[in-house]
This record gives structure tokens, C-alpha cells and sequence, in this order.
């Protein structure tokens, strides 16, 4: 359905199917004629729709009709419309001219109203700039009277009372009058500029009243005379400085640095007490004073490390109370307040002529910057602080050969050469730690890493070499401590590295893996050497072992080759016991334990036959040797465990042998781990089977 048709239904709604825009002829036949019955009444229906439709073509007819009547009328109303409008357009424009007549009649009579308005306004300001040009006359005039009569405080006034003045004729500067007043104004500035620098350069013998009021006119003339004044002035602050402790001088040393600084400290004094009321708290007097000090010993100090040889010490000593002076000096100004500020008023309406009200004010004055003092005179010392670093090396290099060569085993069980050497690494690192944190500690800590370095070397070196071990008394608690040594270094290098970084600037760094590594491998080579001499040791003792007769008839007491074997080792372990460090001396005994059971499996091979009362005896050789090795370290249940795992293979070896002929084969498959027919054989051979047989049992059996 379209729009039109929804709009249509919508004005005019019908019930009947002829008016349905959907309207289907079928469908509507066969609602009138349902049936065949209904057909008779077909002629009666048919007219009824003639009439229907005869009456819809009237109403058609009618409707054309009406709306050419309507169409006929709107075109008579437009037509009056646009006359209308015609109408109104005439009415406007004229009223429209009306209205620019009465404006420009308004106008002219207005002209004549308005010229006077502004010759009045011109004359106001004629007659106020001619005021104000008299003012300005008369105010350059007193302020040259003034600056003879040297009345600061009537001069700091008249300036900035002539600015203000000169300002309002800004747009008049080429007028004759005006420019030759302002020329006036800066010869009489000039002059004043040089008058007041001279004042100052006397100022002991100038009234503290004139001064101050003197600083006033300073202020108002600007910050460049002020610094020239400020300028002038600190050589006289700082002349008795230069002629005690410049180069050369009797206390110019370094080592007289506290007295440099009590000087200042009395100069703050003085000045305190003789100038403070005279300059400004804002002119920052005192802290330029120090910045000057500073700038002055900061070339002193050069001068005697450039041309002056200098004990580690006292540049240290000297680095140290310069930077604690530089901090107090920090906070002395940055927590500076001004207390001395005195506000003026000054009345000038009067002086002037009175033509205006007139009151200058100075209630307050631009502050000078504080300087910066941080390193301001230690930055210096930074390029000669090598020499510091050489020194600290010298002197551990040499802590390092004294100490060992004094070195004795004490209740720590350790070298006290390590001891004594980290305690003055320490004792270093704090020391420049608190007057650097930057290259000087960086490069500071690399000498310790290099003396780390060479310490381990030196320690390495009382290691017994291979070919020279078992030769001396003693071996084993020497390298026991070495061993103790190595770790402590290990351990308190980690613990120094962290320290070390935790100080150090973000633009350094410092790693000490290497020097962990070194000590880490000595003590690891010194356990293995531990080792090799307690298998020298233990070697004649396995092979009296060897030489006995197993094949014997009775089962007797515990062997004697195993009764010296478990002295041997027992004596041997039990030194080292006392000594070593825990974590070393388990590892240490699980390595012996090794050995021994190795040694014992390899030695039952070894022997040419094994009987059963001999391979009974070796059972209990082997849990003598066992029990006796286990006292070692009887609170450990960790060792405990090692050990009865280590001798495991040894014992199932002896039960292997201690079982009857035919079980052999049966027993070795049900004890021995990861067996091989090798074994099998050997082990056949060891209980007195022939070979062939042997050979034979070995090819028969199978690996499960």
C-alpha cells in the first residue's frame, strides 16, 4: 500500500470491500454468490451494481465540478496577496527614508556638540601633561640637589618618581623638551652610579645610616650596579683570607683546611656584626662572601695537589671537611629568611609642585640568587684522587703479604689474613663511601676486586702441589682452612657486592662473579685434594688386603689391615672434622665414603680366591670399616643415608660371594643393580669355579 493510499484510507475509512485498495474481483463474486443456489438472485445484483456505479460517476462528475470552482477562487486570493505585499514593500522603503533623514538631521545637530567634547578632552590632557612635565622638571631637579646633598633616601625616591613621570611621555620622546630632560635624568643616574660605587669602597668610614639608605637607591637603579657593588666589596671581606692562605703562605696546606673554614666562620661573625644591618637580607651578601671563599680555595686547593705532593690521608682528611662544609654552607642558605626588610613611604605630592598625589613605596626587593655550593670546591679533588687510589691499593697489597705471613689457625678456622682484609675493605669503602659515590668509589672497588684477586692467588699458592703432597705434617688442616677460606671470601664478596651497588651512582656499576668463581674453584680443588692424600693414605693398607688369604677355613676377629684402615681414616677425618666447614665436610666425607667403598669392590676383585669363611670375613671387614666411618658424623642422618647407600654395592658384592655355588647365579640376579655377565664371571671366578664353567654360567645367563 502506498503512502497515498494510507492517507486516503485515513481521511475517508470504508467498511465496504469496493473501497479496499486490495480489493480482489474474485474473491468478492464469490462472497456475493456462494453457492450455486445463490445465482438465481444474479440479475437483482447486477442492477443494484449498475446503480452503484452510476452513482459514483455523479459524485465524480460533482467533485470536478467543485474544485475548478476552488482553483478559480485561490487564484483570485493570490492575486490580492501579492498586491498586498507590493503595498507593505512601498510603506517600508519610505519609512526607511524617514528614518536617514531624522539620522542625518541628528547628526548635524550633534557635529558641533561632539568638536567641543574633544577640544575639551584635549585640553584636560594638554593642561594634566603639562602638570606632569613640571613634576618631571622639578623632580630631576631635586634629585640632582639630592645626590649632591647625598639624601639616599629622598634620591631612591625622586627616581623612581622621574621613571613614572618619564613613562607617561613615552609617546612624546622626540619632543625637544622631554628628551632633554631624559638626558638631564641619565647624566645625573650616571654620575650617581659612580658616586655610590665609591661610597661603598669606603664604606668603614661611611655612616651605616647612609649606606643603607644608600642600598635603597641601589635597588631602584637595578640588579647590575647591585652586583657590582657586591663585587667590589668581597675582595675587602676577603682580603686577610688571601694573605694568609694563598699558595705558598705558611697555613696554605691542606692539612690546614678546618682553619680555612673557622675563618669563614668568623667572617659570617663579623659581618653579622658590623654590615648586616646595612645591606638587605635579599642582596644575599653573606652567600656571595662564601661564594667567592669558595671560588678562591677551590684555586688553592688545585694549586697545592698540581704542584704539591700530598699523603693520601690528609687529601682524604681535607676531601672530607670541605664536603662537610659545602652541606653546612647548603643549608645555612637555602634555609635563609629575609628579617631585615623595612618598608618606606615617601609623600611627593608636596615636594612636586602638588598638582597630583604622589607616594613612593619600597616594600620590598628583588632577592639575588643563592649560588650553588655542592662540589663547589670539592669537585676539585676529583682530578687527583688516583693518587688516593693508588695508596688504598699500596696499602692492601701490603696488608695482604703482612697478614699471611703472620697467619695462625684460630677458633674462626679460618686464615685471619682473610679476616683482616675485608674488615679494611670495609673500613675503605666507608671512608670514601662518605665523601663519594660516584668514579672515586667505582674505581676504589675495582682495586678491591684486584686485590681479591691477588689474595686467591696467594692463597692458592699454600696448596700443596700433587707431586709434594703426603710430604709434610699437617697437610690436611692446612688445606682444611684453605678450603674455610675460600668459602668465607665467597661468601662475604657477595655480601660486599651488594653493598658496594647499594652506594654506588646509577651511571656505575660493579660485578664480582669472577672473583666468587676463583674462590668457589680453590676451595673445590682443595676438598679433591683432601681427597688424593687421604687415598694415599689408605692405598698400602688396601693392598695388605690383597695379600691375605681368603680362602681360609675360620671366620676370626676383624682383619688387620681393616683395623689400621679405619685408624688411618678415622685420625685423618676426625682433624679435618674440627676444621672444615659443614656444608664442605659432608660433601667431603660422602667423596671419602666413595672411595672406600670403590676401593673395596675393586680389591675383592683383585683377591685370587674367596672362600666362604672368607667372604664371611670380608662381611664383617666391611661393616667394621662401615660402623667405624659412620662415627664421623653420627648426628647427621643425611650422612648416615649417603654412607649406607655408598657401601650398598660393596655389601651386595659380599653377599653375592657368601652365597652357596649353585645359588650364585640366582643371588647376583636378585641383588646386583644394572648387572652385566663381566661381573657374573668374575665373581664365579673368585669362588673357585672353573673357567670354562664360569664361561658357560656367564653365557647362560640374562640380563632381567
Amino acid at each position: 500500500m502506498s503512502k497515498f493510499d494510507k492517507a486516503l484510507q485515513a481521511l475517508y475509512p470504508s467498511t465496504d470491500p469496493l473501497d479496499s485498495v486490495d480489493f480482489d474481483a474474485v474473491s468478492y463474486i464469490n462472497s456475493i454468490f456462494p453457492t450455486e443456489q445463490s445465482l438465481t438472485n444474479i440479475d437483482t445484483i447486477k442492477e443494484g451494481l449498475q446503480e452503484e456505479s452510476t452513482k459514483v460517476a455523479r459524485e465524480l462528475s460533482d467533485l470536478v465540478k467543485s474544485q475548478a470552482k476552488l482553483s478559480e477562487k485561490t487564484h483570485s486570493q493570490l492575486k490580492t496577496s501579492y498586491s498586498t505585499i507590493q503595498e507593505l514593500q512601498e510603506r517600508v522603503k519610505h519609512m526607511r527614508q524617514k528614518a536617514e533623514d531624522s539620522e542625518f538631521m541628528v547628526e548635524d545637530i550633534c557635529k558641533d556638540i561632539r568638536s567641543l567634547d574633544c577640544a575639551k578632552r584635549n585640553l584636560t590632557k594638554t593642561i594634566t601633561s603639562l602638570k606632569r612635565l613640571a613634576m618631571l622638571s622639578h623632580a630631576i631637579e631635586l634629585l640632582a640637589e639630592s645626590c649632591i646633598a647625598k639624601d639616599y633616601r629622598k634620591v631612591a625616591a625622586l627616581l623612581n618618581a622621574s621613571n613614572d613621570l618619564l613613562v607617561q611621555f613615552t609617546d612624546l620622546r622626540t619632543s625637544k623638551m622631554v628628551g632633554d630632560l631624559q638626558k638631564k635624568r641619565e647624566i645625573i643616574v650616571k654620575d650617581l652610579r659612580m658616586q655610590l660605587l665609591e661610597d661603598f669602597r669606603d664604606i668603614q668610614n661611611s655612616p651605616p645610616e647612609l649606606m643603607t639608605e644608600g642600598c635603597r637607591v641601589v635597588d631602584e637603579l637595578g640588579m647590575e650596579l647591585r652586583q657590582e657593588i657586591i663585587k667590589e666589596l668581597t675582595p675587602h671581606f676577603l682580603k686577610s683570607y688571601d694573605e694568609v692562605f694563598t699558595y705558598g703562605q705558611m697555613h696554605s696546606g691542606l692539612e690546614f683546611m678546618d682553619r680555612r673554614y673557622a675563618w669563614l666562620k668568623r667572617c659570617f661573625r663579623d659581618y653579622t656584626q658590623n654590615y648586616q644591618s646595612i645591606f638587605p637580607d635579599a642582596w644575599q651578601v653573606p652567600a656571595l662572601i662564601a661564594k667567592t671563599f669558595c671560588e678562591k680555595t677551590r684555586q688553592h686547593v688545585n694549586d697545592n695537589l698540581e704542584k704539591t705532593h700530598i699523603e693520601s690521608n690528609i687529601m682524604v682528611g681535607a676531601l672530607q671537611k670541605t664536603l662537610q662544609l659545602e652541606q653546612e654552607i647548603t643549608k645555612k642558605f637555602t634555609s635563609y629568611h629575609i628579617l631585615n626588610s623595612k618598608p618606606m613611604k615617601l609623600d611627593l605630592g608636596d615636594m612636586l609642585g602638588g598638582y597630583e598625589d604622589l607616594t613612593y613605596s619600597q616594600e620590598s626587593v628583588k632577592m639575588t640568587p643563592i649560588p650553588n655550593f655542592t662540589g663547589i670546591i670539592s669537585q676539585i679533588f676529583e682530578n687527583y684522587m688516583n693518587r688516593y687510589v693508588d695508596t688504598e691499593d699500596e696499602a692492601l697489597k701490603k696488608l695482604i703479604d703482612n697478614s699471611m705471613n703472620d697467619d695462625t689457625h684460630d677458633d674462626n678456622n679460618i686464615f685471619p689474613s682473610s679476616i683482616a682484609l675485608f674488615t679494611s675493605i670495609k673500613t675503605k669503602f666507608d671512608t670514601c663511601a662518605s665523601f663519594n659515590t660516584g668514579k672515586i668509589l667505582c674505581d676504589l672497588s675495582k682495586v678491591f676486586l684486584f686485590n681479591l684477586r691477588y689474595y686467591h692467588e696467594k692463597l692458592s699458592n699454600r696448596l700443596p702441589k700433587p707431586d709434594k703432597l703426603g710430604k709434610s705434617e699437617g697437610e690436611e688442616l692446612l688445606i682444611s682452612l684453605i678450603v674455610n677460606t675460600s668459602d668465607y671470601c665467597k661468601s662475604t664478596i657477595t655480601e660486599m657486592e651488594t653493598t658496594i651497588r647499594a652506594k654506588l651512582e646509577t651511571a656505575y656499576d660493579i660485578e664480582c662473579y669472577q672473583e666468587r668463581g676463583i674462590f668457589l674453584e680453590l676451595a673445590g680443588k682443595g676438598v679433591q685434594a683432601l681427597l688424593n692424600l687421604i687415598d694415599m693414605k689408605m692405598e698400602p693398607h688396601f693392598s695388605n688386603m690383597i695379600k691375605l688369604d681368603w680362602n681360609m677355613e675360620a671366620v676370626g676377629d676383624k682383619s688387620d689391615y681393616v683395623v689400621k684402615l679405619s685408624e688411618t681414616i678415622l685420625k685423618f677425618a676426625k682433624n679435618i672434622c674440627t676444621v672444615m666447614n659443614e656444608d664442605y665436610l659432608l660433601n667431603f666425607l660422602a667423596k671419602v665414603a666413595e672411595s672406600i667403598s670403590s676401593k673395596f669392590v675393586a680389591n675383592i676383585y683383585r683377591c685370587k680366591k674367596i672362600g666362604e669363611c672368607g667372604a664371611q670375613q670380608m662381611q664383617l671387614d666391611c661393616f667394621e670399616l662401615k660402623t667405624k666411618f659412620l662415627t664421623l658424623n653420627k648426628g647427621s642422618s643425611s650422612f648416615t643415608s649417603i654412607v649406607n647407600r655408598v657401601f650398598h654395592k660393596c655389601e651386595t658384592l659380599i653377599k653375592v660371594i657368601s652365597s652357596p655355588p649353585d645359588r650364585v647365579q640366582e643371588t647376583f640376579n636378585a641383588l646386583v643393580e644394572n648387572p652385566n655377565p663381566g661381573d657374573l664371571e668374575k665373581i664365579m671366578g673368585l669362588i673357585g669355579s672353573k673357567k670354562p664353567e664360569a664361561a658357560d654360567k656367564a653365557k647362560k645367563y640374562k640380563i632381567i
